[in-house]
């Protein structure tokens, strides 16, 4: 007996397929999504049916995905709770506008990897704009602007995390620029400028490479590294080939409290015209701080060019190395109060106010 053929059977066999498909599809989530000006946040985010804001978009997109900005347009604040790149590809204006009581991107979900690219996030009464609230994140920043922030460009306090920063800048904040506890990466190609506070705060064991950079013009320090941390914890700063110029406080501060550490190193950079000191290593307590100053230039600076010291407890310890300098022009060139022995070396130290201060606690080499 021959079976008859029932179209209709097929149709709907094959209709119920594509939309168990299609269900699927949708509680996974597309791994490209699309976002533009005239965009529906009712659509499904496809490059045909794009969303109108990145709040939507992220909903529709699966882990490890990328969202991607098609037109230039304001495309709203998100919470990023997984892995996810978001770009808009070079010529095209992607706005975050951040209103009272708003940060512009939070990202508040443990271990997730998050690329921003191409995005200009602007302060308009909102708090951050970028807020890394849950601990080992990777963040990856590039081309990004934000500014205008009533308080922090971008604030990672939760430790454990990764940050990179490239070919941005951070400016006009009103609390501060950077503030990165507990996390390592890197900041290269990138200014920092004009927040009223400290330009980049590095906290709680952060490690921190800053390169061929500009920090500049902020209210406060240009860069200050702490660690008030558990004892035996230490924070790491390195500074290559950058500039830390006219800011409010110190150039570059480096503090410790009690037993913790700071270690730093500032290479082939200029630490100039700063409201007070250019390179400030204070160990209070029992702290430790490590510096080492090699190839730059330091000058202009309203207090003192290279201040190294152990507070009034003489109780901590500042070990100082610097190696072929230039430090002039400061009210004071090198100045060291009590604490550890120091190591000078081919600096040329001259036109200061007072060249050198501390004499008894530096071991200098030739031609100083």
């Amino acid at each position: 007996m021959h079976s008859t053929f029932r179209p209709d059977r097929h149709l709907l066999a094959a209709a119920t397929l594509v939309a168990s498909v299609l269900v699927c599809g949708a509680a996974a989530g597309a791994q490209r999504t699309f976002v533009a000006s005239n965009g529906v946040d009712t659509n499904v985010c496809s490059i045909l049916s794009p969303c109108r804001g990145f709040a939507r978009a992220i909903t529709q997109t699966a882990a490890g995905g990328e969202i991607i900005v098609l037109d230039s347009a304001g495309y709203g604040i998100v919470t990023i709770d997984k892995s996810v790149s978001i770009i808009a590809p070079a010529g095209v204006y992607a706005g975050i506008s951040v209103f009272a009581a708003q940060d512009g991107i939070t990202i508040a979900t443990p271990s997730i990897a998050v690329v921003l690219r191409g995005l200009n996030i602007n302060g308009q009464g909102g708090n951050k704009g970028v807020a890394v609230n849950a601990p080992t994140v990777t963040l990856h920043l590039e081309s990004i602007v934000i500014a205008g922030m009533g308080s922090t460009g971008v604030s990672m306090l939760s430790g454990g995390g990764s940050l990179l920063v490239r070919d941005s800048m951070v400016r006009g904040n009103g609390v501060g620029g950077l503030v990165v506890a507990g996390a390592r990466g890197g900041i290269d190609r990138t200014r920092i400028e004009n927040n009223a506070g400290i330009g980049l705060e590095l906290q709680l064991e952060a490690w921190v490479t800053v390169s061929d950079s500009s920090v500049t013009q902020n209210g406060s320090h240009g860069i200050e590294a702490d660690d008030s941390g558990p004892t035996g914890t230490y924070t790491q700063l390195s500074v290559q080939g950058s500039t830390v110029t006219d800011n409010g406080g110190d150039g570059i501060k480096l503090t410790v409290v009690l037993a913790r550490t700071v270690v730093a190193s500032v290479t082939r950079s200029v630490v100039a015209r700063n409201f007070s000191n250019g390179v400030n290593a204070l160990a209070t307590d029992t702290g430790f701080v490590y510096v080492t100053l090699d190839a730059d230039t330091i000058e202009g600076n309203a207090l003192t060019g290279i201040l190294a010291g152990c507070g009034l407890s003489n109780a901590g310890h500042v070990k100082l190395i610097a190696s072929g300098n230039t430090v002039s022009r400061n009210s004071v060139g090198i100045n060291v109060t009590f604490g550890d022995a120091h190591s000078l070396s081919n600096n040329l130290v001259y036109s200061n106010v007072a060249d050198i201060i501390g004499a008894a606690f530096m071991t200098f080499g030739p031609a100083i």
